[in-house]
């Protein structure tokens, strides 16, 4: 016997068809019958060898204490029957663990007697229970040659019977297990590339402004490097304001400007009337990318300083201002890159209050890259409303005698910002010349889309805009940086190619000033 030890089956085909649940304990019991009487107790050569069954492929009965070695006849459930019948099969009772097969069998679990005489059992269970002689499977009370006694007529019914059979087929199983791994990996695969695409455009971004990571120290070497040429430089900071939803009456900027006096240079604070206070100088601001800090920010805009003055030496120098907004790195990539968007439309509230403070005939380049063209749109277009609107704490914008210039490299703002009808149109009329840098390969702004799923469009820095939607009066310049800079989405490229930096310089200097 085998002492109600549960065994390994092939899992049959009924199993895997519609509707299989309900039929499951019919099912394991014709199986377990086809399967298990293949093994024979007939004299002769193959009495011994009770397991041939086991040797064909993936049809294995193993219990789950051993598994018998091939022609072992010493294990009590491989053993031939010890009387009639070609198997003994393990029943055991609920109430009654320790009855199984025929040792104890207080008889069958269906009443022998009923009004249309001797019950028999029910479908391939009573095929088994006659094969293995007990008593009420061939519908007659008086039991065939078996150990097991008759049930008197007082006792109870027993508990129905409860076979215990586990089935298990590898090749299915792993099967299986392979489509579910699959199905994992294609729900995984678009969110993984999104998730390396928005890693390559703030990993860009951040590189942007990698070049020094300490601040003084950092501060001072990009001074000492920039020469007697980049004296006139400020840094207008908002790292320490709040997100605003509206351009405010108020703004505490953070202003430094650097103190070139003996004994070093060194950035000293100062306000936002020190710095306005030259209308006839020009004014060109310098508007970074996410993930800058305030060094990073710093030595970028004196190393865009250091270009201008030494590319356009015979013009009026310049007052180069560095539009510090809050874009250190914080957390996750996709989670800080949508942060930083957000941040960059609060930031345009900002902007648009220092711009509408700056004297009407004083010219204004603004060189932005990345999430600085986003913040000088919404600057504009604010700028622009409150204009329309009759605001008077801000100078007009689309009227003013001083000559706007706007230059954007690999810009991170929607592709049809201009268009008639877009989202930024109304800021065509608050400059008189827009020159683009962009990259067609640029790896990260190629899931600018992920940034916003409200976008549905490409990102302009990414993708050419059409001459046709800017009004004939206004100058436009769009030049595809894609053969010198490549995939990557950093701003050093565009100072250090000469070909770029004379695009990025011209676009903003050129014609700016009478002079």
């Amino acid at each position: 016997m085998n002492d109600g030890r549960l065994q390994l089956l092939p899992l049959p085909k009924q199993l895997l068809q519609p509707g299989a649940a309900a039929r499951l304990p019919r099912t394991i019991t014709r199986h377990r019958e086809r399967h298990m009487l293949d093994i024979s107790n007939a004299a002769g050569p193959r009495a011994a060898r009770p397991t041939d069954t086991m040797r064909r492929p993936r049809r294995r009965l193993q219990t789950l204490a051993h598994d018998p070695a091939p022609g072992r006849t010493d294990d009590p459930f491989f053993a031939p029957p010890a009387h009639g019948g070609r198997l003994r099969v393990a029943i055991r009772s609920p109430s009654d663990p320790a009855a199984t097969g025929h040792a104890g069998c207080a008889g069958p679990p269906w009443p022998v007697t009923g009004n249309r005489g001797p019950a028999r059992p029910p479908g391939a269970l009573g095929r088994v229970l006659r094969l293995s002689g007990c008593p009420g499977a061939t519908g007659s009370s008086t039991p065939r040659a078996s150990p097991c006694r008759q049930r008197e007529p007082h006792e109870p019914l027993p508990p129905r019977p409860v076979i215990s059979v586990r089935i298990i087929r590898l090749d299915q199983a792993l099967h299986q297990a392979s489509d579910r791994a699959a199905r994992l990996v294609r729900a995984v695969r678009p969110l993984a590339l999104a998730a390396a695409a928005v890693a390559a455009l703030v990993a860009g971004t951040a590189a942007d402004g990698s070049a020094p990571q300490a601040a003084s120290s950092a501060d001072t070497a990009g001074v000492a490097a920039a020469g007697a040429d980049t004296e006139d430089v400020w840094v207008v900071s908002t790292r320490r304001l709040p997100d605003v939803r509206r351009v405010p009456e108020h703004a505490g900027l953070d202003v430094e400007r650097l103190d070139v006096a003996p004994p070093g240079r060194r950035w000293v604070p100062a306000d936002v009337t020190d710095l306005l206070g030259d209308p006839h100088r020009p004014l060109v601001l310098f508007i970074h990318g996410n993930r800058y800090d305030t060094a990073s920010a710093k030595s970028q805009g004196l190393s865009l300083a250091r270009a201008t003055a030494s590319a356009r030496p015979h013009l009026p120098p310049a007052r180069t201002v560095i539009f510090s907004w809050p874009s250190s790195q914080e957390g996750l990539l996709l989670r800080d890159s949508r942060a930083k968007y957000e941040r960059a439309l609060s930031e345009g509230h900002y902007l648009a209050w220092l711009l509408g403070r700056v004297d009407p005939a004083q010219p204004v380049a603004i060189v932005a890259y990345s999430y600085g063209a986003l913040i000088t749109l919404e600057a504009v277009d604010h700028l622009v409303r409150a204009e329309q609107s009759g605001r008077g704490d801000l100078h007009g914008w689309t009227a003013r005698p001083g000559r706007v210039h706007l230059v954007f490299a690999a810009a991170a703002v929607r592709q049809d910002a201009l268009a008639p009808g877009g989202e930024y149109r109304r800021t065509v009329a608050g400059f008189d010349r827009l020159t683009l840098l962009n990259n067609t390969r640029d790896r990260a702004l190629a899931f600018f889309e992920c940034i916003d799923r409200s976008l549905r469009t490409e990102a302009l820095g990414r993708e050419h805009m059409p001459a046709r939607w800017l009004p004939p009066t206004k100058e436009f310049v769009q030049v595809d940086a894609a053969g010198i800079v490549g995939g990557s989405h950093r701003f050093p490229p565009y100072l250090e190619s000469s070909s770029l930096r004379r695009r990025l310089v011209g676009g903003a200097m050129d014609g700016l000033t009478t002079e």
